[in-house]
Parts: structure tokens; sequence; C-alpha cells
């Protein structure tokens, strides 16, 4: 079976800052519930996995479905995510190659450039080239209860406005008509939406993109930016911030005051 085509990071990156593309990321969880399989932050759904297999092969006007950059050469990535990508695909291959019938996807890197990358000096390259995609731009990011993207950094100091809408933490997809009947209501077509909702985010942003609406799935993307700025060589849990993919807690400690306060007068609307 022939292999997904997947662009390039920089093409990906290039498609939403030049041309505003619209795109949903697709990964191992995202694959896993396609299948009827659950995972840690999400249960499975059949309509949840009905709408993900139609996001992932979808012809819509400047629509680009990701899929990981892993299935010809993943050298660029450390041991571990190596050892990891192997392990999967030897399992997996299959299904994603059979699912994906598309004739181009994004790299769905796009927002993790950091933890699992062997050399780590690109990553500043890469993260500046991630703010040009809202820099000037009045943005709703809708992100779930726990996630805090931007807060206590300088992610989104470049926006012209950010208001937040947030989701639950887990499993999202339950409030899934909520949270679109939300977007739809108070989110202009000039606003840039940014989606941080896990798997949900997949098949907001597809069917977001059909109303004409400009929508960049960037899950994990804070994480990863706290790891790049305090050099971690591992995964590890940050303060006051939900990380799911930490063997050390999903949550734990607090935030600065200062950073709280203004993160909280951003909340325009709670869907919990």
């Amino acid at each position: 079976m022939k292999a997904p085509h997947v662009l390039s990071l920089d093409e990906t990156l290039d498609l939403i800052i030049n041309e505003h593309y619209s795109i949903s990321r697709n990964g191992d969880g995202e694959l896993n519930l396609m299948m009827g399989e659950a995972i840690d932050f999400q249960h499975k759904d059949s309509r949840l996995a009905q709408l993900m297999r139609e996001a992932l092969n979808a012809k819509v006007d400047k629509y680009l479905s990701c899929l990981p950059s892993i299935f010809v050469d993943y050298s660029r990535f450390n041991d571990y995510a190596q050892k990891y990508f192997d392990g999967y695909l030897r399992t997996k291959r299959y299904y994603y190659y059979s699912l994906a019938k598309a004739p181009v996807y994004g790299d769905a890197f796009m927002s993790r450039f950091y933890i699992d990358f062997k050399d780590k000096l690109k990553s500043r390259q890469q993260v500046e080239k991630l703010k040009r995609i809202w820099e000037g731009q009045d943005v709703v990011l809708l992100e779930g209860k726990d996630s805090r993207l931007g807060v206590n950094n300088d992610l989104f100091d470049n926006t012209k406005s950010m208001r937040r809408i947030l989701g639950p933490a887990e499993s999202a997809f339950d409030r899934y008509d909520e949270l679109m009947f939300k977007v739809e209501e108070v989110v202009n077509k000039d606003t840039l939406i940014l989606l941080a909702l896990g798997p949900t985010a997949t098949v907001m942003a597809y069917e977001l993109a059909k109303k004409g609406f400009w929508v960049v799935d960037i899950g994990h993307i804070d994480i990863e930016y706290e790891w790049f700025l305090m050099g971690a060589t591992s995964k590890v849990a940050v303060p006051g911030k939900y990380t799911n993919e930490c063997n050390a807690g999903k949550l734990f400690g607090t935030l600065p005051e200062k950073a709280l306060t203004k993160y909280n007068s951003e909340i325009i609307a709670k869907i919990l």
C-alpha cells in the first residue's frame, strides 16, 4: 500500500500563514479513535469516529488535514520517539494507509516542534514561524479548562486581541454541539480560531472550515513551548497547566496571580 503524501513542516506553515488554510491534526490517538478505541483523555464515540474519518479525507476549500510525518523517514526524531513510532507503525501502518486517501496532507508536527526532535536548535526558528500565524490577528481560542495556553509566557503576545472559550479538560466531544453553537454565535469570520481540545479539535476544525471560518488546530503547542523555554530533555509536568503526556501528573501547582487575572479577563464563555 502507498504511504500518504505528507508536506514538510515549512510547507504546511506556509499554507496557513500565506493562504489562511484551516487545518486539523491527526496523530496516534486520533487513529485509535477512528478505529473505535478509547484514549486516555477521550472515550470512544461512534459519531466522533465517523466525523474524524470524514475530516481525514475531506475536500474543502483551503482546508488541510494533517498526519504525522513518520511514514517514510523518522531519523530526525530522538531515540525514544523513533522507538515509539517504529512499534506503533509495526501494528498500525495498515490502518493509516487504508484510511488516508487524500492526495496530500499537512504535517501534524507543525505544533509539536521540540521534545521529540534530535536537533532542538531548529525549534527556535520554527516557533518564530508559528507565531506568524496569529501575528496581528483577533483570536478566539477554544481550549480545555485547565490548558491555559500562553498563560505566563509570551506565546500569544503578538496577537491583536485574545478571547477564550473553555471546554472540558477531557472528553470534550461530549459538549461538541454546544461548543460549535457558541463559536457560531460569538465569532466573526474575520477572526482566527485556534483550537486545543484534543481529538474534538480535529473534527471542529473541519466543520468550521466548511462554514467559512479560518481555524487552526494547535493542540499541545503551549506545553511544547514551555518545554522549549525550560530546555527540557524529557516530558515534564508544567505547573498550573494540564499536561496529559507526563507521568508526574496532569495538573499540579499554580500560576502567578497576575497571569491568572489576565487569563480570566479573556474568557468569554465556559462549556464544561
